[in-house]
């Protein structure tokens, strides 16, 4: 796994992986339900304080999104096989998940579950 490293930015463990044109970095995150806004916080701050890296972020963010983060707006060519729309059981958006899906317009972040 040559183009595979373990780097430390600020006090935050990534995964980075390059390719020949990109450098993406792997963002684990488990957001506490018991320490949820402070791990959001930190989270959030992160991706703001380092918005000219590009991220996937995956983990445990302990929110509800129901089937928002409609993406209609988005070239299908960006999306490739992603669907534009989440398609969820689950139809309850939480405040946690609003928060959520601010910090993803924001940064530039797209939820991938839900959609195939």
């Amino acid at each position: 796994l040559q183009n595979v490293n373990f780097v430390k930015i600020g006090s935050i463990d990534l995964v980075e992986l390059r390719s020949l044109q990109h450098v993406v970095h792997l963002l684990p995150v488990y957001l506490n339900c018991n320490n949820w806004t402070e791990d959001f916080n930190e989270m959030n701050n992160f991706l703001s304080e380092h918005s000219e890296l590009e991220f996937v972020i995956a983990g445990d963010f302990n929110v509800r999104i129901g089937d928002k983060q409609d993406l209609e707006d988005v070239d299908r060519a960006v999306l490739g096989g992603f669907s534009p729309l989440r398609h969820s059981m689950d139809k309850t958006l939480n405040s946690r998940g609003a928060r959520f899906l601010d910090t993803c317009a924001d940064v530039g972040v797209v939820v991938l579950n839900g959609r195939s």
